[in-house]
């Protein structure tokens, strides 16, 4: 494996490696569980309802646009937690609060590298996508032939399979850092 430095570009995934989208999530949902009087669910519960129902809508429907899919998944996880249905005013409120596209689509990775390539020069063997999602980033990477760097945040629920794919794993972003400044530190 290639030090670090040796890489040109990191690829960050945002939503969920530097944002704690988990938590926005909750926040997003906090009014609906509220009118059901049911501001008890356990975090760990919703959370693992609401990504099984992300990633069983993600394969389902490749192409719908994310506040679709928000929409969808709100009415499942009702279900999944015994809820009354939303109202479409719950939903569509739900729905708008996430940014429009997700992966694992690797339309996201191809257009990424093209980007990279026209506007850097950069080819893929010189790009990390650094990222905490195995589902979302990891495991597409690999089958793009991308190298990653698993920034774990230890206690993430969401995202996680069982099996870890990774060319580096640090804890945090500030690890990983930390990690380049020794190898420079060493050359």
């Amino acid at each position: 494996m290639s030090p670090l430095h040796d890489y040109r570009l990191l690829s960050f995934d945002v939503y969920g490696t530097l944002i704690d989208y988990e938590t926005g999530i909750l926040s997003a949902l906090e009014p609906f569980f509220a009118s059901n009087n049911r501001t008890d669910i356990p975090r760990l519960k919703v959370l693992e309802a609401y990504h099984e129902c992300e990633v069983k809508q993600q394969q389902e429907t490749p192409d719908m646009p994310y506040s679709q899919l928000l929409s969808a998944i709100h009415h499942q996880l009702a279900t999944k937690l015994g809820l009354a249905p939303p109202t479409a005013e719950e939903s569509r409120a739900f729905s708008n609060s996430d940014i429009g596209s997700y992966k694992p689509n690797p339309q996201n990775f191809e257009y990424m590298l093209k980007e990279v390539k026209e506007k850097f020069g950069v080819n893929k063997d010189q790009v990390i996508q650094t990222a905490q999602s195995q589902f979302h980033d990891h495991h597409p990477a690999r089958v793009m032939g991308i190298k990653s760097a698993w920034i774990v945040r230890p206690g993430v629920i969401m995202g996680n399979r069982e099996k870890e794919i990774y060319d580096w794993k640090f804890n945090t972003l500030g690890d990983m850092a930390d990690a380049l400044e020794a190898e420079l530190g060493a050359s």
